[in-house]
């Protein structure tokens, strides 16, 4: 490319770019970190591009300086560069010297392509400035071929030196991003985006090939005078390992580059899922259920899941798995079973892949499941025959559970009893509301319950989307707990249904059982025992902020921080700081946990002590330590 220092520019924003160029390509310091951040990223794109990208045109959008166009010019590509602003194009027309590039003026919001016509499109630095990046994205695929390359890259929402807002903070309120979206002079950044914020938006037809952690921190203007004394090589050595270190990364990186593959449309076989657009609903049997089904490395659990439910007496339904980055032949195995596999990418918990799920599928009802599980013939049609047959405030529906062999009920009816001692008030890791502890009742009949669990839980999707889905924030454990109580809030129940069963291979999607039977991996156990507790433990503390009342929240906070004394002097130091560290991210978290709770009160309809009174089991003989604020005088009003 000609130097930008010999270029002549016209006007104020021409002479903008100029300036980036002269500080990002053409800085006479060669050590300059702004100049090394911006080759870096390109480096890697240019890389990427030639890698995976399966043919010649390729698309960049928001081309600003249109270096990346230009250099994949010289390299063979069919460069397409489009910008909504013509001087940013005039001005990188005069930089054009060899190779195959178009001009094009136009908004990325409405391209001027047809679809399936390009080879590859590369989004860098665009979705930041954009109301709606979701349609910026959705708009780019259209036009892709299938099995066609797209990059996208952004500022890192993540990076300890962000001060932005997250777009998952700011996407509620897109009037007002409207107003300021690309800035007045095409600069402005309306908000930062996460790893888990870019894959939200993207298609569920799309495969992750590759994440990047981009331009680490670490290069700045403090340590300018420590890397200027390695070689040009070397330091470029140092900027992989930096932008490669685990966890590290995440913090110290400002951006973060997602390439992917469009995958070809494939038909799936006679028994796959129904069209949504060719079922009645005038019988309500013949609303399409979408089972979603959580995996990580289960690719040994999923043939009895997925066959189990292929054999569903209940004909509509459409199965999907999620997995959470998996590394066996997951993949290979769903599709021998004509189910979607939807890859996240990396392990985001049960929460989030849930929520992928659902916003991938069309049906009336969600089915949630783990993938340790094999069903009744007959446990979908159950399931649905209830949900759909009561009223309108039945929220969710949950089946009976045996363990994997069928000679032992491990899940059945809940209700809430009082903890019998001041010993269990602080050895139980959770409990509700103190002192009460929920526990299992033997039932046959269809009953209301608290919560269902998680790993088998049919929702009404249309209440799922109003509730916000499960709260994205939970890892793993107590998922189900705060959907339903946030459900329950709203009046919407949730009821137990014993006559739909099916069989648990408890721990086995985790790999629990094998690790404590092994020798080998035993010393691992202290860790993933730890991790368990941290998110056990926030999840527990977020939920009180979101749902309960202040006298609750404080005596619940009260207790755990006596059990952290109780467990430090009883050598159960793992988790005690598994609590510590649970506060600590409780904090952390605390500012989007009130909001969560403003938004909620907003829709209440019931109070907590009218919940906790619905499932109080009086003809359980324990001891009443204290009365529950509020539980007992309800029941008298009842009375």
């Amino acid at each position: 490319m000609k130097n930008a220092k010999l270029l002549t520019c016209k006007n104020e924003k021409q002479a903008s770019l100029r300036q980036f160029d002269l500080r990002e390509i053409d800085n006479e310091d060669k050590y300059a970190f702004s100049r090394l951040h911006y080759l870096e990223r390109i480096r890697e794109i240019i890389k990427a591009v030639e890698r995976y990208c399966p043919g010649k045109k390729i698309l960049e959008l928001g081309s600003a300086q249109s270096n990346m166009s230009l250099l994949l010019a010289e390299k063979g590509f069919s460069s397409i560069a489009l910008d909504i602003n013509i001087e940013f194009l005039k001005y990188s027309q005069s930089k054009y010297e060899t190779g195959k590039v178009a001009w094009i003026c136009a908004n990325a919001m409405d391209l001027p392509f047809q679809k399936e016509s390009l080879d590859g499109v590369i989004i860098a630095e665009l979705l930041e400035h954009c109301a709606y990046p979701e349609k910026i994205v959705e708009g780019a695929c259209n036009c892709l071929k299938q099995e066609g390359f797209l990059i996208i890259t952004t500022p890192n929402a993540d990076c300890v030196i962000n001060r932005e807002a997250k777009f998952s903070r700011m996407k509620i309120d897109r009037f007002s991003l409207q107003k300021r979206e690309f800035g007045p002079a095409g600069e402005a950044h309306l908000f930062a985006l996460s790893l888990k914020d870019i894959l939200s938006v993207l298609p569920d037809n799309f495969k992750i090939l590759g994440t990047s952690y981009l331009n680490s921190i670490l290069l700045n203007s403090h340590t300018y005078f420590l890397y200027r004394r390695l070689t040009l090589r070397l330091l470029k050595r140092l900027q992989m390992v930096a932008s490669a270190l685990p966890l590290l990364n995440i913090k110290l990186c400002n951006s973060i580059m997602v390439y992917s593959q469009k995958r070809k449309t494939c038909h799936l076989p006679a028994s796959g899922p129904i069209e949504k657009k060719r079922i009645s609903k005038k019988n309500g049997m013949e609303s399409l259920v979408s089972i979603i089904v959580a995996n990580y490395n289960g690719a040994h659990l999923l043939p009895e899941c997925l066959s189990s439910l292929r054999e569903q007496d209940y004909p509509h339904i459409e199965i999907t798995v999620v997995d959470n980055g998996s590394i066996d032949k997951s993949s290979r195995v769903t599709k021998n079973y004509g189910a979607r596999f939807i890859e996240l990418g990396h392990n985001y918990g049960l929460s989030v892949a849930y929520n992928r799920g659902a916003q991938a599928s069309s049906g009336d009802y969600l089915f949630f499941v783990n993938n340790d599980m094999r069903f009744e013939r007959d446990c979908v049609s159950k399931l649905v025959q209830v949900i759909r047959g009561r009223d309108n405030s039945i929220f969710a529906v949950d089946p009976l559970q045996y363990n994997w062999e069928g000679n032992k009920i491990i899940h059945y009816q809940g209700v809430f009893v009082r903890i019998s001692s001041l010993k269990s008030v602080f050895s139980e890791m959770f409990f509700p509301l103190p002192p009460l502890i929920k526990t299992y009742v033997p039932s046959q009949e269809i009953a209301e319950i608290p919560w269902g669990c998680a790993g088998s839980l049919m929702v009404k999707k249309d209440m799922f989307e109003e509730l916000g889905g499960f709260d994205k924030t939970f890892f793993i454990d107590l998922e189900d707990t705060d959907l339903c109580w946030r459900a329950w809030l709203r009046g919407w129940r949730t009821l137990f249904v014993p006559q739909a069963k099916l069989y648990h291979k408890r721990g086995a999607s985790l790999d629990e059982e094998s690790s404590k039977k092994s020798n080998e991996l035993r010393e691992n156990l202290p860790r993933l025992v730890f991790q368990r507790i941290v998110s056990q433990q926030k999840n527990y503390q977020r939920f009180a902020l979101k749902v309960l009342d202040p006298t609750s929240i404080l005596l619940i906070f009260s207790l755990k921080l006596v059990s952290v004394l109780l467990y430090s002097v009883s050598s159960k130091t793992l988790i005690a700081k598994g609590i510590l560290r649970a506060f600590f991210l409780t904090l952390k978290g605390l500012p989007d946990a009130l909001k969560e709770r403003k938004r909620i009160g907003q829709t209440t309809v019931m109070s907590n002590c009218q919940i906790i009174a619905r499932f109080c089991n009086d003809k359980t003989p324990t001891a009443l330590i204290w009365p529950v604020p509020g539980v007992l005088r309800e029941k008298k009003k009842n009375q």
